[in-house]
């Protein structure tokens, strides 16, 4: 087992598979066998980077054990797994704590070079950021927890009480996820507003009571008609400038707004908004180890079913061609990439 195929990344908008090197796992490392891969945001974001650099994308993975590095004692070959997509120093406050995310010296897999990530046949991982996959979990489950702790972080960002009402801003992966965990830890009403109507049937499949058409309908007053009043909690998962703004507009007074969109754009906002309001406002960006702890408990035991998240599968050679159709406007849920299917 010498090489393998992989989606490497040249540069801006530049994807071709290729065969690479199969990395070798060090210390304390996993090799993991991809058997599935989750497309996120983020990659597109990189891809559209003027400054995407030589790369092998994917953080979002699930598969089996194929090579144990020294001193590996928790798992053994052909172990289902995933992991999250960082390696720690494994000594900080942070990394002690299960939040390897915030290490100082954090290598995260996929995002940040030269830690490859699992648009590939294979990828390194760490023992200590690595979990069992229990029975029942498959990995196409598995690959959706990275998006699912994401969800779950938001939804915990701030205080809140059972039968609280949500408004979601966005029924992208993050979003859907959001509603999947809204639904199964005990909101209320909740309303998720997107313009493409597939997405908004995904987000009423997943537990949306009400679901809105913002390029037709105003959302604070569909959010007045079918909440009885602005909703208690904003989770704002669109990321484009003013995304901020329409959040803390939504929100009642007194209530709560979790910023987990991704732009890179400069912008300003309105701060008397919320500053009359006294909304407690929150960003999200990534997650600690408990998250993917309690989504893999969650799927286990069957109390959320995130599977109509996943829309499409393709095949590794159909990346490129899956990246460069997520750049338009488009109407996919979860997208998941299967390595070991170099072709349909």
């Amino acid at each position: 087992m010498s090489n393998m195929h992989a989606a490497v990344l040249h540069g801006r908008h530049h994807m071709t598979i290729e065969e690479v090197n199969v990395p070798a796992p060090g210390p304390g490392e996993i090799l993991l066998k991809v058997e599935r891969a989750g497309i996120c945001g983020s990659d597109l974001h990189i891809i559209e980077s003027d400054s995407a650099q030589a790369a092998v994308l994917g953080h979002e993975f699930a598969g089996t054990v194929a090579e144990l590095g020294p001193g590996i004692e928790r798992f053994k070959l052909n172990d289902g797994i995933c992991s999250l997509p960082m390696i720690g120093c494994g000594r900080c406050v942070h990394c002690l704590s299960g939040d390897p995310a915030h290490c100082p010296t954090t290598r995260m897999i996929g995002m940040n070079m030269p830690r490859n990530g699992a648009f590939a046949e294979y990828v390194i991982v760490g023992e200590k950021e690595t979990f069992l996959l229990p029975p029942g979990v498959d990995a196409a489950l598995g690959a959706l927890v990275e998006p699912l702790a994401v969800g779950l972080k938001m939804v915990e960002a701030v205080h809140w009480k059972p039968g609280e009402t949500l408004a979601v801003l966005g029924a992208g992966p993050v979003g859907l996820a959001v509603v999947v965990w809204a639904r199964a830890l005990g909101f209320g009403d909740i309303v998720v507003s997107d313009p493409v109507q597939a997405r908004r049937e995904l987000a009423l499949k997943l537990g949306a009571t009400a679901v809105c058409d913002p390029s037709c309908e105003e959302v604070a007053g569909f959010c007045e008609r079918e909440l009885g009043g602005a909703p208690h909690l904003v989770i704002e998962c669109i990321g484009r400038p003013g995304s901020l703004d329409l959040a803390c507009a939504l929100a009642r007074s007194g209530g709560r707004v979790v910023i987990g969109g991704l732009h890179m754009h400069e912008e300003s906002t309105r701060r008397i908004v919320p500053f009359l309001k006294e909304l407690k406002i929150s960003y999200c960006m990534m997650y600690e180890a408990r998250h993917f702890d309690y989504t893999l408990k969650m799927l286990a035991q069957g109390r959320i079913n995130p599977r109509p998240m996943i829309t499409h599968e393709v095949s590794l050679s159909e990346l490129p061609a899956t990246m460069a159709a997520l750049a338009q406007p488009n109407a996919f849920g979860k997208i998941l990439v299967a390595p070991g299917r170099l072709r349909s």
